[in-house]
């Protein structure tokens, strides 16, 4: 029983047929009356550094990138899936928890003496530092032992824990001598441009969760609209974006082009000129009255625009111009962007950033891959 409520937790083994023991577990939410689940978990720790079991062995980390007495950031595994009890009984205990860690883990803020009362706890399996390795991207550490060769100074985007935590985490980066370029680059982010040796230090701090490379947006969608599917939904059931208000983030616009005049582009923020966010906006909310063959996918829908080579510059960050679009006068439901930083497969800090705004704003987002 988990102390202080009904939820009782069971524990096992079984053996399979190849030989191979199996963990499972079972929650109950009513003191043992009825089982809510059943599952047969898989404990390693998905992590960008590596993905591991901790109790088969934690990865090995180079002396520079290990935790020391000044970090006070833990992985903490439990044997179940999360409970709102486990919480609670870490924030009780004094412990401040930030972070779901995949699989069956938070990111927990507490000291020493809050580690060991949490250690207790029949529900945990694991507790082990949040070393420094463990919040840089891959570039930094494949090339760690050149680093001032491969990145002498740098600009970063740096993910901290907590919104409050990018006023403490800039001023801190002025007083080693880093350059904060921007001290409100998103919800959770700042941008610095740091040495090897602020970088190294900056990923030791309790505010930092992860730090990647800084890039200027650039555009994404270089060809002419290739997706089907529109003419036959107007067809078959009249959608042509009619009522529907949306943005295309790009990179400036034709604001004066013919297919537009019927509903005029509604400026989000200063925009200039170009023939890349002339096209995508045109891909959306094209009318066709150039040249019907070129309808956007929304050719009766009311068109926003917004500027990448303002937003963030001139203008509000990123996160707060998504904000403003689903307020007075916008009203948009739906933003585009063909353009971003550079193009990734990775989770990066820019990711975790426009995830805060899916979760904050009532908006669909459509990324392109950066």
């Amino acid at each position: 029983m988990i102390p202080d409520s009904s939820v009782q937790i069971k524990l096992w083994e079984e053996l399979r047929d190849i030989g191979e023991i199996v963990p499972y577990y079972s929650i109950s939410l009513d003191g043992g009356k009825t089982i809510a689940r059943t599952v047969q978990p898989t404990y390693e720790l998905g992590l960008r550094y590596a993905m591991f079991d901790p109790l088969q062995g934690e990865p090995a980390i180079i002396p520079l990138l290990t935790a020391n007495n000044d970090v006070h950031l833990y992985i903490v595994q439990f044997y179940t899936q999360p409970l709102e009890e486990f919480q609670q009984a870490i924030t009780a205990q004094g412990g401040i928890v930030h972070h779901y860690i995949a699989q069956y883990a938070y990111l927990v803020e507490m000291s020493d003496i809050t580690k060991t009362k949490v250690a207790t706890f029949p529900y945990v399996r694991w507790i082990g530092l949040y070393h420094p390795a463990y919040r840089l991207e891959e570039f930094m550490l494949d090339n760690i032992q050149n680093a001032y060769q491969s990145y002498p100074l740098k600009q970063y985007n740096i993910q901290v824990l907590a919104v409050e935590q990018k006023t403490i985490v800039s001023e801190r980066i002025r007083s080693i001598g880093g350059l904060v370029n921007k001290a409100d680059a998103g919800k959770i982010l700042v941008e610095a441009t740091l040495t090897p040796d602020q970088l190294f230090q900056v990923i030791r701090w309790d505010e930092v969760l992860f730090v990647d490379r800084w890039s200027p947006y650039e555009t994404d969608m270089d060809i002419a609209r290739e997706i089907g599917g529109a003419n036959y939904i107007e067809s078959l059931a009249g959608f042509n974006g009619s009522g529907v208000r949306g943005e295309v983030f790009d990179a400036g616009f034709n604001l004066q082009h013919v297919d537009f005049q019927s509903r005029p582009l509604i400026l989000h923020g200063n925009v200039g000129s170009d023939s890349h966010g002339a096209s995508t906006s045109g891909i959306v909310f094209g009318d066709g009255t150039c040249n019907p063959q070129g309808r956007g996918m929304l050719p009766a829908g009311q068109g926003i625009v917004g500027d990448y080579n303002y937003i963030g510059l001139e203008g509000t960050n990123r996160y707060i111009h998504t904000g403003e679009l689903v307020q007075d006068p916008y009203y948009g439901v739906f933003e585009t962007a063909s353009v971003g930083n550079d193009r990734t497969t990775e989770y990066t800090t820019i990711s975790a950033d426009t995830d805060t705004a899916l979760f904050d704003f009532d908006v669909v987002h459509c990324q392109s891959q950066s």
